[in-house]
């Protein structure tokens, strides 16, 4: 895939990974919900989720206008990397570089890697059921 046509393909991907990297290393404002214990897990959680749901949007999207073309065990094989693993592993590197690279104005967290985890399992195994779903919907308005 040339590089235009990825970008073309995946800019709601590009744009949620440069949003997530920029909240990941700006120095937030104090809020009136900094003191709900558990919020900025609750963030995590959505943030990583929705990436891994963007992904997997994309990737169905794609799939669609590709109609016909058969899918290799490989190319599952990579899928699963792009919206499972990978999130997972730009987690991980977020949260060491926060610790490490910040000066202080920012700390990694393991519960934060949980919370990041634990969104990207849930849209894992959501996003596909609700597409398929709204895969069929739409060739049954078709008919």
């Amino acid at each position: 895939m040339k590089i235009a046509s990825f970008i073309q393909t995946y800019i709601f991907t590009i744009l949620t990974i440069a949003l997530i990297c920029y909240l990941s290393f700006f120095t937030p404002p104090s809020t009136k919900l900094d003191n709900v214990i558990g919020f900025d897990k609750v963030v995590h959680f959505g943030m990583y989720g929705f990436l891994c749901a963007v992904i997997l949007w994309e990737q169905w999207k794609d799939k669609k206008k590709r109609d016909g073309q058969e899918r290799t065990q490989g190319f599952k094989l990579k899928l699963f990397a792009c919206y499972f693993i990978l999130p997972i592993a730009m987690s991980g590197l977020i949260e060491i570089l926060q610790e490490n690279c910040t000066g202080g104005r920012r700390s990694g967290d393991i519960y934060d890697f949980v919370a990041n985890s634990l969104g990207v399992i849930c849209a894992s195994l959501i996003v596909p059921k609700v597409l398929e779903k709204l895969g069929t919907i739409k060739s049954e308005a078709k008919k």
